[in-house]
């Protein structure tokens, strides 16, 4: 299993007028995983969340309230992934763990783009 991660981040960059900020998509390959056995959608789930684990963005995606008001940290945007079924189990699955693990509300419908 191979997973990306894009970001859009805001850069200084030094003209003749001066130092000016301007946003730069980034992309790297965050983690690359061999992923024995079937392909089932619990086992990808699974193999998906230790990567998560394993970069520590499971953790920075959880609900954070203020003493004015509650503010969400996303690290986790959109998962994209073919129109296989067990992709639609995976989805379902991940997006179970994050809730019991960290009370996050992720959506396997809503955050996921389909291809294929």
């Amino acid at each position: 299993m191979a997973v990306t991660a894009h970001w859009i981040e805001a850069v200084e960059v030094e003209t003749m007028s001066g130092v000016q900020k301007r946003l730069e998509l980034r992309v790297d390959l965050v983690g690359f995983h061999k992923l024995p056995g079937r392909h089932t959608g619990k086992h990808l789930a699974f193999c998906f969340y230790f990567i998560l684990e394993r970069l520590k963005m499971a953790q920075k995606v959880f609900l954070m309230t203020t003493s004015h008001s509650p503010l969400t940290s996303k690290q986790i945007g959109w998962i994209t992934c073919d129109n296989a079924s067990n992709n639609n189990t995976m989805m379902t699955f991940l997006q179970n763990m994050l809730w019991y693990k960290h009370k996050l509300k992720f959506d396997a419908v809503e955050n996921r783009i389909r291809y294929g």
